[in-house]
């Protein structure tokens, strides 16, 4: 059965997404791929089927969506599910969104500072099930670079984290290779030394607070990093 006079190009992926998760609000048909139209309106890559017509998604994009995904950044906080593209793309209007962008519900934003490449593939992943870690956005396709980090080709998105968070080292309320670089670059500088050395870096490396930094700092940070805070 046709959804309505259809797209004017081809369709890459599609996923059903409930903005109000338990609320009154019906779930929607998100479409994204190379068209420019979805049942006769314009749309740039992306749409929106609301059981009887295509809408589209703000000003959509200036490029090819490859695919779509839905990311819930804080499991059982307060935070909504968030609905996710990604592709070829760089704008969404006026707004650089470097092949990665999150719908707030009524305009496109970006994910950080996204990729350098396109992005053919992604998925949430949930690393341990009921346990506590945030669900984690996985991305693969032919970036090098994410979020001005090199990644070969695949990459996990950071996961917002309550204060106070450990493994969040750079205090930016994500817990992501950013902490794992700042944390090795403290510990490389004053392993062996007692703490602080260094100022802030040395505060940083003597994880478990014995003041001395050595493999147990390490260690603890490496578990900590692992669970996701």
């Amino acid at each position: 059965m046709a959804l309505g006079s259809g797209t004017n190009s081809s369709v890459n992926a599609v996923i059903s997404w409930d903005p109000d998760q338990e609320g009154p609000e019906t779930p929607l048909l998100i479409a994204g791929g190379r068209f420019t139209t979805a049942g006769g309106t314009p749309a740039n890559y992306i749409a929106r089927w609301d059981g009887s017509n295509w809408l589209p998604m703000g000003t959509g994009f200036n490029g090819v969506v490859e695919a779509l995904a839905i990311w819930d950044p804080d499991g059982d906080g307060s935070q909504s599910h968030q609905l996710i593209a990604a592709g070829a793309f760089t704008s969404a209007g006026a707004t650089q969104v470097s092949r990665i962008a999150r719908w707030n519900g009524s305009e496109w934003l970006p994910l950080g500072d996204g990729l350098n490449e396109t992005v053919y593939a992604m998925a949430s992943w949930d690393p341990d099930g009921d346990g506590p870690m945030p669900t984690r956005l996985v991305v693969g396709g032919d970036f090098t670079v994410a979020a001005g980090i090199p990644a070969g080709y695949i990459a996990w998105w950071g996961c917002p984290v309550p204060p106070p968070c450990p493994a969040d080292v750079n205090a930016d309320t994500l817990v992501d290779i950013l902490d794992f670089l700042d944390f090795i670059d403290a510990f490389g500088a004053c392993n062996g030394q007692p703490a602080p050395c260094g100022g802030s870096a040395g505060t940083a490396a003597d994880y478990n607070a014995d003041t001395l930094v050595d493999i147990l700092d390490f260690l603890d940070f490496l578990d900590n990093f692992g669970n996701g805070c």
